[in-house]
């Protein structure tokens, strides 16, 4: 209870102790795990978002609550200036379909919970599709026989090696037929 009566002051007196200008936005991490990133400016110390308590995964909705804590004693007159945070959640590996993502705080676990922010997550947008490559040794094998036809085409154009140029002689044959 003194929790939620110190959190209701702090919002009350001041409106730059609380977090200001979130954002949220949705990232894949080198474990290919969905985070959710709520990013802002706070002043005072003190966040609208704090870090999870729970996460809640269902078919289309995704519901991340944070029970938040006291007002730390208030702000100073005049307040200081904003600081960036960012406050990170791992959703883990989801399939991909469509969600409505609601970031709700509570004075405690069990309490009443107020949506403080919402956003879609797409994951199919999220996670990058796998594009097709060549192996190591395929890509070898292509550069060996690209090699070996350009000098095939090389040798067979300029008449080396002892082999004489065909084209040029047919095109003799028919110029000493015309001149007879």
């Amino acid at each position: 209870m003194i929790r939620c009566i110190a959190f209701l002051a702090s919002i009350i007196a001041c409106t730059n102790v609380l977090g200001s200008a979130e954002v949220v936005t949705f990232r894949v991490n080198a474990s290919g795990q969905i985070e959710v990133v709520v990013a802002g400016l706070t002043g005072c110390g003190q966040t609208r978002v704090w870090p999870a308590d729970s996460v809640e995964i269902g078919t289309n909705t995704i519901s991340i609550n944070s029970v938040v804590g006291g007002s730390g004693g208030g702000c100073p007159a005049p307040p200081p200036p904003s600081t960036p945070y960012e406050v990170v959640t791992i959703l883990g590996v989801l399939p991909p379909q469509t969600y409505t993502v609601n970031w709700s705080t509570s004075a405690s676990p069990s309490g009443p919970r107020a949506i403080v922010l919402s956003a879609t997550l797409t994951v199919p947008a999220l996670v990058p599709s796998a594009i097709p490559t060549l192996s190591g040794y395929a890509l070898l094998t292509l550069g060996l026989l690209l090699a070996l036809s350009g000098a095939c085409l090389t040798l067979r154009s300029s008449g080396c090696a002892g082999t004489p140029h065909l084209p040029l002689r047919a095109s003799a044959r028919r110029t000493a037929q015309l001149s007879r």
